[in-house]
């Protein structure tokens, strides 16, 4: 998404928003939300959403710059960012610029946490979002998306490109699913 970001941008607008998939997944109603949990670290990935929160406050740059580390380091590099070691997220906010006092206050801002629950009940209650990543149209049309990494900028934009010519604009296709379990059989990464 950032190399379409980067070359899309005068075309499109991007706003990232939260959602919780160890919560959506929590369909036992005897268990906690995870939005009541004290400690953000027993959750897989909500205090990597609040310090995203937190990094807004410093502005659209600097949040990007965040939010791209955080992807990256998660999805590219070995060991992966574990999303609950606060340590490592503010590493992370220290490393892009991020001002260290100002994120460590508006971490612990009650309001980031209700920010992320806010998103996320949106996610789920007006877009039907079940997981991640999905991406939202200016039509209100929503699209799930599971795919690897694009080896170059060219394939990154054309799929992007197809990506909205089908669900953005095309309401009456539901769904598109490659069957060859285990997924992705026969793929090079």
């Amino acid at each position: 998404m950032r190399e379409v970001h980067i070359k899309k941008k005068q075309d499109l607008y991007f706003e990232w928003r939260h959602f919780q998939l160890e919560e959506a997944k929590n369909t036992d109603g005897l268990n906690m939300k995870i939005w009541d949990k004290k400690d953000l670290t027993v959750t897989k990935s909500l205090l990597a959403s609040v310090c995203a929160e937190s990094a807004k406050l410093q502005g659209k740059i600097l949040f990007e710059r965040f939010h791209f580390e955080l992807l990256n380091a998660r999805h590219n590099s070995y060991p992966r960012l574990q999303l609950n070691d606060f340590n490592e997220l503010l590493n992370i906010a220290i490393d892009v610029g991020l001002d260290k006092k100002k994120f460590i206050n508006d971490f612990n801002n009650i309001q980031m946490l209700k920010n992320v629950e806010k998103d996320h009940n949106i996610a789920v209650e007006k877009y039907g979002v079940f997981g991640t990543p999905t991406l939202v149209f200016e039509n209100n049309k929503s699209v799930f998306i599971k795919t690897f990494i694009p080896k170059n900028m060219k394939d990154s934009i054309l799929f992007f490109d197809y990506l909205i010519k089908i669900f953005r604009d095309m309401p009456f296709v539901g769904e598109l699913k490659r069957p060859q379990p285990p997924w992705p059989k026969g793929v090079n990464k």
